[in-house]
């Protein structure tokens, strides 16, 4: 069923626009939420990171033919009313800015 409503609808993936996030360390440290180190030479090693190091969040967004961001936060923390803020007056203008429908992932 859904195949026939993009078959159907020829504009359906250009209205789609995907988003992400991504947190960099300005200690040249690996986010190790995001990447995993595996070794076979030694699997009990340690890999000491330095807490609260200085960081920046950033978002961006992918439509099939744009790119929208980057949006760097200036809080050190990106809670939920920070994130819905950026959307609300960032993104979303910009989005409606390039189409008039859009599904957001």
């Amino acid at each position: 069923m859904i195949g026939r409503s993009v078959l159907q609808e020829h504009d359906f993936l250009n209205s789609i626009i995907f988003s992400d996030e991504a947190t960099y360390h300005v200690s040249n440290k690996v986010n190790k939420h995001n990447c995993r180190i595996w070794g076979s030479e030694n699997p009990d090693a340690v890999q000491e990171v330095e807490r609260n190091s200085p960081k920046i969040n950033v978002w961006c967004a992918l439509s099939h033919d744009a790119v929208i961001g980057q949006f760097s936060f200036a809080e050190t923390s990106v809670k939920a009313n920070i994130y819905l803020d950026m959307l609300q007056s960032y993104a979303v203008p910009q989005m409606h800015h390039l189409q008039a429908t859009v599904i957001f992932q």
